[in-house]
């Protein structure tokens, strides 16, 4: 590991609620993973939670979040975007349910509601050092401050939600917010996206409702 991405490392630990702890290397060996960089990741944290639950890091195995694999299952969320998800490797993400996931040699960020990509970084290391540069910017950690209140926090187990999808002119705001479990979050944006995918911008949107 170079000492660059180790000082990186130990910064997203510092900003860290919680670690899955170190992987074994049995255990990492038999897991697909990310570049190089995102092998040293999940060595030292099996699973990490950062930046007040903003971010969420997927281990190796199951504990306060999924495992990567579970994660990427093809038959888990994936099919309600159907084409829009694939050669992706999904391995974090922050509360509102956008994805950051390895496309060949570069980290993007997934929009789950209408599923684009971005790109925000060549390696695992300048993907760390971009969040830790603006953790506010780069995970809305600004609007999940505002929803919570002493009463509620948000669970690991699930994403913000908007009412009013934000694409469809819902206010950034707490009052169009609802915690939903992730597994049922991602496919409500997933069928959200797939159904929206060809409206123009400015257009109106009818949705069909599916059980």
């Amino acid at each position: 590991m170079s000492s660059h991405l180790e000082r990186l490392l130990e910064q997203l630990a510092e900003a860290s609620g919680w670690s899955g702890g170190r992987t074994s290397a049995d255990v990492l060996s038999a897991t697909r993973t990310g570049d190089g960089q995102h092998r040293e990741l999940l060595a030292v944290h099996d699973g990490l939670i950062a930046f007040e639950g903003g971010l969420r890091c997927f281990g190796v195995t199951s504990q306060l979040l999924p495992s990567l694999t579970d994660w990427n299952r093809a038959e888990g969320w994936r099919p309600a975007y159907h084409s829009l998800a694939d050669a992706l490797l999904f391995f974090a993400e922050d509360a509102f349910g956008n994805q950051f996931a390895f496309e060949e040699d570069r980290i993007v960020r997934f929009l789950a509601e209408t599923a684009d990509r971005e790109f925000v970084a060549a390696s695992l290391e300048e993907w760390v050092e971009t969040l830790l540069k603006d953790p506010d910017e780069e995970l809305s950690l600004w609007l999940l401050r505002e929803w919570k209140t002493p009463d509620r926090r948000l669970e690991s187990s699930e994403h913000l939600c908007p009412k009013v999808p934000f694409v469809a002119g819902g206010a950034y705001e707490p009052n169009n917010l609802y915690a939903l479990d992730r597994h049922e979050s991602m496919v409500f944006k997933g069928d959200f996206a797939w159904q929206t995918r060809n409206v123009p911008e400015g257009g109106k949107v009818r949705l069909r409702v599916t059980d």
